[in-house]
């Protein structure tokens, strides 16, 4: 295998993977349990239990989005000549691979939404009489982009909400604040190439460092740290692809960096409470990166791992649809199952939910791209 097939299938291999990261993300149950007819239940467990969870949910998993905003970058500058005329090719291609999904699947995502609210579905979501419509451009604009603390067009009770409570914007489709800054990414892409050609490896330098420490001048969070989170990992990733440097080459020698990682993720764990935690949180992310890419290219190179055709192209289905289904997955397994409520169950329970998630998007993607291959081709930009 040669370096540059090494490379792509690495890239692919990756794509599904991180998915998956991304749906334990959006899992984590060790902050509000299961609410199930108005009642929450796994919240009474020891501190390993939640010390577990965050490790999966919070530590590791947290390496996905700036992976891929990583191999974004790479690939948009992968061909190491950058002028206007193929700015405004990449620019038409993205309209079909970013911004006709994005826009589909926050609409998808405002019709589940409305759902919950007729009557006939009352038993399941006992709160959501208490939410209101509050439609106008504004609005509307919010629903799409920044649809927290109450600013979208539906106004419920935090814990009846598709969003989350933290102080950061989301679409309400929450994975899709992904495409919505590398939609701005996009946008910018000239600025970037500038800066990458005229600082080189300086203004990677300056911006990571500006990443790694945004909370110090932003404690709430909020957009500017998302931000920062999607302009420095695709700069990252595009300063690769600019000078021609194949990163799975470079980061491919850097696998014994597992023993450093791990020694970060644990105190990432046991510092999540912190006020430092967001140093050590940060540094993990970029060695968890190196170590990630490291041992998915040398497991390919070796023939220990291949990449899957359908858990590839079914990646970006899984990802745009996973939250919109897996609270209600888990609430309706949950209630049916009438499952005691103990800890080693609730485990159990966390670990099973994102997998029996993932497989019912695979299957329902996998039955549109059988059936209706225009529709899935639609939902997933093409890929």
């Amino acid at each position: 295998m040669t370096d540059k097939e090494l490379l792509s299938r690495t890239i692919s291999y990756l794509r599904f993977p991180l998915t998956v990261a991304v749906v334990y993300i959006h899992f984590n149950i060790s902050r509000k349990g299961i609410s199930v007819h108005g009642v929450n239940y796994g919240l009474n467990n020891p501190d390993w239990y939640v010390y577990l969870i965050n490790l999966i949910s919070y530590v590791i998993a947290s390496i996905a989005v700036p992976l891929f905003f990583f191999i974004s970058g790479y690939l948009f500058f992968k061909q190491n000549s950058f002028n206007m005329s193929i700015f405004r090719q990449k620019l038409n291609s993205r309209i079909k691979s970013l911004v006709i999904p994005f826009f589909l699947w926050n609409l998808i995502a405002i019709i589940f939404q409305a759902v919950r609210l007729l009557p006939v579905f009352s038993s399941l979501f006992p709160g959501a009489y208490k939410t209101e419509i509050k439609f106008s451009i504004v609005r509307l604009f919010n629903t799409f982009f920044n649809n927290n603390l109450q600013n979208g067009i539906f106004v419920s009770p935090v814990e009846y909400t598709m969003t989350e409570t933290i102080n950061e914007a989301y679409p309400i489709d929450i994975p899709l604040w992904y495409i919505r800054d590398l939609m701005v990414m996009v946008v910018i892409s000239p600025l970037v190439y500038w800066l990458v050609k005229k600082l080189r490896v300086s203004y990677i330098i300056i911006i990571g460092a500006f990443w790694c420490i945004n909370k110090v001048f932003f404690p709430e969070g909020g957009y500017i740290v998302m931000l920062s989170t999607a302009l420095f990992f695709f700069s990252w990733g595009s300063y690769f692809g600019i000078n021609g440097i194949n990163f799975v080459v470079k980061m491919g020698k850097f696998s014994r960096f597992i023993f450093l990682y791990m020694l970060l993720a644990i105190a990432d764990m046991f510092t999540i409470y912190t006020p430092y935690n967001f140093i050590i949180h940060n540094i993990g992310i970029l060695i968890g990166i190196v170590v990630v890419i490291s041992l998915s290219a040398n497991r390919l190179a070796n023939g220990r791992i291949r990449v899957n055709n359908l858990l590839l192209t079914s990646t970006f289905f899984v990802y745009a649809l996973h939250k919109l289904i897996i609270d209600d997955v888990a609430k309706i397994l949950f209630s049916v199952s009438h499952l005691p409520d103990n800890t080693y169950v609730m485990l159990v329970f966390y670990l099973m939910i994102p997998i029996i998630t993932i497989s019912l998007c695979i299957g329902l993607y996998y039955m549109l791209n059988r059936f209706i291959p225009s529709v899935s081709a639609i939902l997933t930009g093409g890929r």
